[in-house]
């Protein structure tokens, strides 16, 4: 039998009033059986703790980390030995309640450490050309989980409409940056048609030498090419060289 006050599980549920076969959820509300009514000696804590593993994971992983701690601190004190110099060394190599606790929570979305892994999740994308949907995929996200419990991965219109933008915007800032420093630019276009299908496709490329004669090449754009409008097709590269040089 599980005591109430020695189980932490009894930081997330209560006794149930006037029925103490039962317990109450403080997270959902849910009252859940410890046991046959007046066997108090047979209650248990093991559909609580299932409950906590299955329908609120943060709250069983900080339970987790809070056993944890509690384990190193009393192995801590069993071992103290009569010297206070050893002693201290003792407890200060073993990890305190919160640092535990920290490396148990989930990282915010917005933190710095899971914008780190947007950032290279986002560069894995655009490097090697993969769908968006491959940050849903429950086997790339199983992995992550290997690598890292505490980040979770975004849902793809996350990376469509935030991550990969914020890119976009940060290297077309420094292309500008380097196209004014350049003397002089040349510019060339390429079309081409896809494999398999009938779209054709439109380029842009923009070459120049820097202040060490070392050639620059960037591709600056890329979009589908409707080769029957071509006075739109001018303008639209106009406004290309617009968007870049001024």
């Amino acid at each position: 039998m599980a005591d109430k006050k020695s189980s932490l599980i009894w930081r997330y549920f209560n006794v149930k009033t006037m029925d103490n076969s039962k317990a109450v959820c403080n997270a959902c509300k849910i009252v859940m059986s410890r046991g046959k009514p007046g066997k108090p000696k047979d209650f248990s804590t093991t559909t609580m703790i299932s409950h906590l593993r299955s329908k609120h994971p943060d709250l069983f992983n900080e339970m987790t980390a809070l056993k944890s701690a509690s384990s190193n601190i009393t192995a801590c004190a069993s071992t103290s030995t009569s010297s206070s110099d050893s002693s201290s060394l003792t407890h200060k190599q073993q990890p305190g309640i919160k640092e535990v606790l920290d490396k148990a929570k989930l990282w915010d979305i917005n933190s710095d450490n899971a914008k780190r892994i947007h950032l290279a999740l986002a560069k894995m994308i655009a490097t090697d050309m993969e769908p968006y949907q491959v940050v849903e995929k429950p086997g790339f996200i199983g992995l992550l989980q290997v690598l890292e419990k505490r980040y979770t991965v975004p849902s793809r219109k996350y990376f469509t409409e935030r991550v990969i933008p914020d890119i976009y915007d940060n290297i077309s800032s420094k292309l500008r940056e380097m196209l004014s420093d350049a003397k002089s630019i040349a510019f060339s276009t390429d079309t081409w048609t896809a494999d398999n299908t009938t779209e054709s496709y439109f380029g842009l490329t923009a070459h120049w030498l820097n202040e060490s004669f070392d050639r620059s090449s960037y591709v600056l754009h890329c979009t589908k090419f409707n080769d029957q409008h071509t006075a739109a097709n001018l303008l639209y590269l106009r406004y290309l060289l617009s968007h870049y040089l001024y």
